[in-house]
């Protein structure tokens, strides 16, 4: 009974603070920001705090499980530091929930800060007392700073990138903006790999699925493995293994690297916005450009409207599209093996289609690794069915919208939600659905 007596206390107190908070912005008609207040602000008084007590029986003592109530859950591995304190007293919440969002707030558009920071309520610190400043030149000792694009490229490709007809004189066409923009990203993704690997326990996953070599095993045997247990099994098992999963994913190492590479991505990003408000580059003559790297193929699309098929063969690491109203279909933004554990979008502008049609984990979700999605112009339209618009499972799944009157459709599993990660949907502008 007092449980069901302490949530309808809390509905009618929602009711009381909207009425009130309503009369006040009448009476005074200020925002709040005129007095510097933050979300931290948003508490409750002490004075209903202290009728909330009476009325449920917890007089002179915190309004919450007590450690010998929480030592009930102590065999649970899922119950979070965080969340234990939560419960120890939940006149706190607003205080945890309001540093957090004033925290994301102050920056919006640093995608890297709100990953950062979600990885840290998981107890993922991810080097916290690190900063990855963008460097001067590519910021890596086996990069020299003052290294040209056509030396960078040497490096990181596998095969040679001008073997299509036309592939040198689109490479020399490309605009500077682009080139710094695609490596740095190429850069940050090496460097990156190692910590992304490190996370996961490989002789486990080997074991499991009965394999010498981690690279056999694909996305979607990763998928059923790590989401059997909220999946309809027909009333079988589910493998243990699926839940021993979670104790073998090392997620500080995990957010080590995904941190790294989000912070590099966003610094360039940036540059790049930045650098083209004073070059303002052509792209009428650029076509196609791809090459090969140990992630996987790198492509660069022309500013026309493109249809873009996210094939397993093609084995897209990084996607750059210069513009156009383009369609993407398939497995867009996925990370393509353990081996290969990013799958990255960067669309520039145009009223683009993203639609992963009936796949699961097909689009712009973190399946052990990280999948992201920066679109930075246009009307967009964001269609799944499973695992997708910012999923992840065992990794970070991302999509940042800057702008454009957007659209988001999905059925589970989807818009910001992770088993085992981080998954982030940030929108920063327009009239979204």
């Amino acid at each position: 009974m007092k449980k069901v007596i302490l949530a309808g206390v809390f509905v009618i107190l929602a009711l009381i603070m909207l009425r009130d908070n309503a009369t006040a912005q009448d009476e005074n008609q200020n925002d709040g920001r005129t007095f510097g207040l933050s979300r931290m602000d948003l508490v409750i008084p002490d004075e209903i705090w202290s009728d909330i007590r009476a009325r449920v029986g917890y007089e002179g003592r915190p309004l919450g499980y007590s450690a010998d109530e929480m030592g009930h859950f102590k065999n649970s591995k899922c119950i979070l530091r965080n969340v234990e304190m939560l419960f120890r007293d939940i006149t706190s919440v607003p205080q945890f929930s309001g540093r957090f969002g004033d925290e994301v707030l102050a920056d919006p558009s640093n995608f890297a800060l709100t990953t950062f920071a979600a990885y840290r309520t998981l107890d993922a610190y991810a080097a916290r007392v690190l900063d990855y400043p963008l460097p001067d030149g590519w910021g890596v000792n086996w990069l020299e700073d003052n290294a040209s694009f056509d030396e960078v490229l040497e490096t990181v490709a596998v095969t040679p990138g001008h073997t299509r007809p036309g592939s040198v004189y689109n490479w020399n066409i490309l605009p500077n903006e682009i080139k710094t923009l695609m490596l740095r990203v190429v850069v940050a993704a090496i460097e990156a790999k190692p910590w992304l690997l490190e996370a996961f326990d490989h002789d486990f996953l080997k074991a499991y699925f009965e394999t010498d070599d981690i690279g056999d095993i694909t996305m979607q045997q990763l998928y059923e493995f790590a989401s059997a247990p909220w999946q309809d099994n027909d009333g079988q098992p589910v493998p243990r293994q699926s839940f021993e999963a979670l104790d073998k994913f090392d997620m500080r190492y995990f957010a080590t690297g995904s941190n790294y590479f989000l912070r590099q991505v966003h610094a360039a990003i940036r540059e790049y916005q930045l650098a083209i408000e004073e070059s303002n580059p052509d792209y009428t003559d650029f076509n196609y450009y791809e090459f090969h790297t140990e992630l996987g193929r790198v492509a660069i699309f022309g500013d026309g409207s493109d249809t873009i098929i996210g094939d397993e063969s093609l084995e897209y690491f990084l996607i750059v599209d210069l513009g156009g109203d383009d369609i993407y279909t398939g497995q867009t933004a996925v990370p393509l093996s353990l081996e290969k554990p990013f799958g990255i979008v960067i669309d520039l502008g145009g009223n683009d289609t993203y639609d992963s049609g009936d796949e699961s984990a097909a689009l712009a979700c973190g399946n052990h690794g990280i999948g992201a999605i920066f679109d930075l112009e246009g009307d967009d339209v964001y269609t799944c069915h499973e695992s997708g618009i910012a999923c992840a499972w065992f990794g970070t799944g991302l999509v940042v919208d800057y702008s454009g009157d957007d659209r988001y459709e999905s059925h589970i599993w989807s818009q910001g939600a992770a088993h085992a990660g981080v998954g982030a949907l940030i929108d920063l502008s327009g009239d979204d659905y």
